[in-house]
């Protein structure tokens, strides 16, 4: 089963790809983990891999277990159906967040595809330290033009995959607000369901300020 839309990338590699800065190779926001388990998760529900409860726990449950070919995906298929008890939406986002070298996995599937680069560095000359810079912008700028459209014209319907990279991406501050705002206004996530996975990266911005 595939996770990628016409360009290749999955959601949460999309959101990766904006997450990281082009030419340092750092990540531009401390919600990086939070951004990529609601991807994960927006994904899954999409691809109806995933159920969320009506209750008003908002429970998670397996409902296709089928492999992407994807590790971190499958990984994550795979812990919420051994689960011992079923989970909140919000508490797979924390979960998923704290996943091992989670920044490490991803940026090494982006570097897989040709899109960023792995560079080993000293910090302060006694630490080592990875970074990630970009060698192959295209993927980026077909990406940003995606969401250019989405915010600015008036007459183009937003998708779903779209929308979630918009909201993720505003939540976690790599957007323009004003951008955003008035997609938003005019636009829907198409499911509470899907605003539901969202909305835990959203809060725990909030606990921050």
């Amino acid at each position: 089963m595939k996770t990628k839309n016409d360009r290749g990338l999955g959601l949460y590699e999309e959101v990766a790809l904006l997450a990281f800065h082009d030419e340092k190779g750092t990540t531009r926001t401390e919600l990086f983990g939070y951004a990529i388990a609601s991807a994960i998760l927006a994904e899954l529900l999409l691809d109806g891999c995933i159920e969320i409860g009506k209750t008003k726990k908002q429970l998670v449950s397996v409902a296709n277990d089928r492999k992407y070919g994807d590790a971190i995906i499958d990984e994550v298929i795979s812990r919420i159906g051994s689960a011992k008890r079923n989970a909140s939406i919000q508490m797979w986002v924390e979960r998923i967040s704290a996943f091992k070298k989670r920044k490490q996995r991803v940026a090494q599937r982006l570097c897989e595809k040709g899109i960023l680069q792995e560079v080993p560095v000293k910090f302060l000359f006694l630490f080592n330290r990875t970074l990630y810079p970009e060698i192959n912008s295209a993927p980026e700028t077909l990406l940003v033009e995606r969401l250019e459209r989405a915010i600015f014209s008036d007459d183009a319907e937003v998708d779903e995959r779209t929308m979630i990279v918009v909201s993720i991406a505003n939540v976690i501050g790599l957007l323009n607000r004003g951008w955003v705002h008035e997609c938003v206004g005019s636009s829907s996530l198409g499911t509470p369901q899907l605003l539901t996975v969202v909305a835990p990266c959203g809060r725990r911005l909030l606990l921050r300020c």
